[in-house]
């Protein structure tokens, strides 16, 4: 007797147990958290971004261009495994394209346009144009590549985004449009009753029943 109720104490505790742990892993899966921070963070990172770009605009052909200080040998070196989109023509028109498109990609990254996306491109071309000349590198820029990498995995656009208004006006017209189509549509006519009751129509008033 006794070791049937200790049993079923256990039976109870275990399946208290499961429970708590349901609970606790729908509370933390189930719902988004930090969506503010999230979109900071997103602006920060593309900022940061920018600013690589930017910084040195005017000195890119020297820092990353084919024939700039980091020779063209040690880039494309067989030991240099690193992926570079800036390596696949030695042309200044393809490091010129490459570079100006990874400008409008950070842009709208901090933007957060089709966040999505756009965060997996700025992380390409980012890395490519770190890796065209790893002689300015430091510590941060490992660091924001590495971030860029779980930001991909994040809703980094729920606000303080572009996305985030075009869903809103979205949301807007969609309720905009099912409320004028419950005000415009017709009121329910009252069909005929299989009984001894007529029914006269009225013009542009629907049916008007009544009974003999």
């Amino acid at each position: 007797m006794n070791s049937s109720i200790s049993g079923t104490g256990a039976g109870a505790l275990i399946l208290d147990a499961k429970i708590r742990i349901y609970s606790w892993l729908e509370y933390f899966s189930g719902r988004r958290y930090g969506l503010i921070g999230a979109a900071l963070a997103r602006v920060v990172l593309g900022g940061v971004g920018l600013y690589f770009y930017l910084r040195d605009y005017f000195d890119r052909s020297f820092l990353w261009g084919p024939e700039g200080v980091w020779p063209w040998r040690n880039f494309t070196a067989p030991e240099n495994e690193a992926f570079s989109l800036y390596s696949v023509a030695k042309t200044d028109a393809w490091f010129e394209l490459v570079f100006h498109v990874g400008v409008i990609v950070a842009l709208l990254f901090t933007l957060g346009w089709k966040t999505r996306i756009t965060t997996a491109l700025h992380y390409v071309f980012l890395w490519s144009l770190q890796q065209r000349n790893p002689l300015i590198l430091d510590g941060g820029d490992n660091v924001t590549a590495i971030v860029l990498v779980f930001f991909i995995f994040i809703d980094s656009s729920a606000c303080l985004s572009l996305d985030a208004r075009i869903k809103r006006r979205k949301e807007v017209s969609s309720e905009g449009i099912s409320m004028r189509k419950r005000i415009l549509s017709p009121a329910p006519c009252r069909p005929p009753c299989c009984n001894s009751s007529s029914v006269h129509r009225l013009p542009s008033f629907g049916y008007v029943q009544s009974s003999r």
